[in-house]
Parts: structure tokens; C-alpha cells; sequence
């Protein structure tokens, strides 16, 4: 054994964690009260979960960003089909327009408008945007994972989507 194990296997924080006591009762999930007094977690119970393993794993932000920066900087054009059935490419239009600058907002580029919503999608199994109009051109909005809800009915089907602000 060498100075540099040692050195590395003995260190304060290496210590410190081998001597921490794990709970023996983790604390439940409070959110969403159980009949037999248990709790089930909720989505505000998981909040920052996926965005933390982003920050913690290095494995998860290669990936990520690896999928993220290669699906983003492909180019998203339009196509419709001509008399033969043949697709030609759009080079003007709404729909065209949209996909060059989808976003009206300053220095939110196409690539880092799709680079984090793909993000979202990827990391928290959820992604949306809203579809505006301003002016006489189409514009869309992210809308971050963790700032809306889902409501649904008993079928499982969505029926609306709440937008969560710093007072909610």
C-alpha cells in the first residue's frame, strides 16, 4: 500500500462517511395521505431530482449533452409533397419560419431553444411549449418542466394544464 492510497483512502471525508449513521427511518413523503396512514410522494416530492443527478452524476451530463447537442444542431426543415408525390423542401411559410426561429426571445437561438427542450424531455420525462402568435409570425414558448401541472380526468386523459408561479 502506497503513500497515494493512503492518501486517498484515509482522508477526512472518506472517514467521515464511513462514520455517518444512516437513518433508520427515512422521513415519508407527506404529500399525498393514505388511508392506512401511509403517505404516497408526490411530483413536489421528487422536485429537483433528475436536474440533481444532472449535476452529481458526470456519466448522466455526458449523455445528456451528447444527445442534446447532436440532435439540436440538426437542421429541422419543412417538406410538402408536389404533384409527383415527391417531397421538395419549404422555404418560406409559417410552418418554415417557425422552425428557423422558434423562439422570439433575445439570444434564444434554435439550437438552444430545442438543446433544452430536449433536456426536459430527456432528464424529466416531460417537455412544453405554448404557441403564440406575435404579429403575423408563429412563435413558441418553453415552459420548464418543474413551472406547470397536469390535470386529468379518471381516464387518464389530460383535460388542462395549470402554470405554477412563485406564489403557487
Amino acid at each position: 500500500m502506497g503513500f497515494f492510497d493512503r492518501l486517498l483512502h484515509n482522508n477526512a471525508a472518506v472517514i467521515g462517511m464511513k462514520m455517518a449513521e444512516s437513518d433508520a427511518h427515512p422521513t415519508p413523503a407527506t404529500s399525498v395521505p393514505l388511508a392506512n396512514g401511509d403517505s404516497w410522494p408526490s411530483d413536489m416530492d421528487f422536485y429537483g431530482y433528475a436536474s440533481g443527478a444532472y449535476c452529481r452524476e458526470y456519466a448522466v451530463r455526458v449523455v445528456i449533452d451528447f444527445i442534446t447537442r447532436n440532435i439540436a444542431s440538426l437542421p429541422f426543415k419543412v417538406y410538402r409533397k408536389n404533384a409527383d408525390g415527391d417531397a421538395e423542401e419549404v422555404s418560406d411559410g409559417a410552418l418554415a419560419d417557425l422552425m428557423k426561429r422558434p423562439s422570439p426571445l433575445p439570444g434564444m437561438t434554435r439550437y438552444r431553444f430545442i438543446s433544452m427542450l430536449l433536456r426536459d424531455m430527456l432528464l424529466d420525462d416531460r417537455w412544453l411549449c405554448l404557441l403564440g402568435v406575435e404579429g403575423k409570425r408563429f412563435t413558441l414558448r418553453r415552459i420548464p418542466s418543474d413551472c406547470y401541472q397536469l390535470s386529468g380526468n379518471a381516464f387518464g386523459e389530460i383535460t388542462g394544464v395549470n402554470l405554477l408561479t412563485m406564489d403557487s
